[in-house]
This record gives structure tokens, sequence and C-alpha cells, in this order.
């Protein structure tokens, strides 16, 4: 398998998952850290070269994992964030209904302080009538 062992195992597209990626890197390193004293074994690298390769998938490994957290938390961010934006959504039509039905419930309280009033004074002009109307 070694023999044929081709760079071309990590070209990886832009749009693989990072963990896919993340899995190919460490199955690579993997083959290269316990096959990198037999030089029979990679024909297209001479030592030196597969050693600073091996560096570099350590570097892409690691790299990889540091930010892999940070991916996911990009992930639950964006799905909080949809979340709140649904809730307004829900939210802003209620607003409009219960500003209607404020509007209403003043025009209704200020007819009963009408109707009071007037009851009022009603009153009032009945009790000067029979007042002014007595003899005694």
């Amino acid at each position: 398998m070694l023999s044929h062992f081709d760079l071309h195992i990590l070209k990886i597209p832009l749009s693989t998952p990072q963990s896919v990626t993340l899995e190919k890197v460490k199955r690579v390193r993997s083959i290269i850290e316990k096959n990198i004293n037999d030089e029979h074994k990679f024909k297209n690298l001479e030592h030196e070269e597969l050693n600073d390769f091996h560096k570099i998938l350590q570097i892409c490994e690691f790299v990889l994992e540091k930010y892999e957290n940070k991916k996911a938390l990009r992930q639950d961010l964006k799905k909080f964030v949809n979340t709140i934006e649904s809730t307004l959504m829900n939210l802003e039509p209620l607003d409009d209904e219960i500003n209607e039905l404020v509007v209403s419930a003043d025009f209704s309280i200020n007819k009963m302080k009408e109707f009071e009033s007037n009851l009022f004074e009603s009153k009032m002009d009945s009790h000067q009538y029979h007042t002014n109307n007595c003899l005694f």
C-alpha cells in the first residue's frame, strides 16, 4: 500500500466537513509515523521531505482540532439567533394586537367616565330642582 503512497490522498474539497478532513489528516500522519524509517515504502519522497510532510500534518491536525469546537459553537449560536428571530417575528403581531386592545379599553373607560359624569350632573340637577321647588 505504501509503495504506491500518493500525496493526492490529501486533496480535500473546500466543502468537506471539518471532521472528515481531520480524520484524513490523522490517517495519513499515522501511516507516515508507522513507516517513516522505511525509505523503500515511500518511493516519491526522500527522508527529509517525509519528515517535513509529517511536521506539516502534525500542525494541520493541531489547527483542525483547535478550531473544531469553534465551528460547533458557531453552529449553535446560529441556531440560537434563528430561534430568537423567529420568536420576535411571532411577538410582533401580538404587540400590535395588544396596542389595539389598549386603545379599545381606553375608549371604553372614557365612555364609562363620561356616563358617570353625566349621571352625577343629572342627580345634581335633579337635587337642585327639588330644592328650588320646595316651599319649605
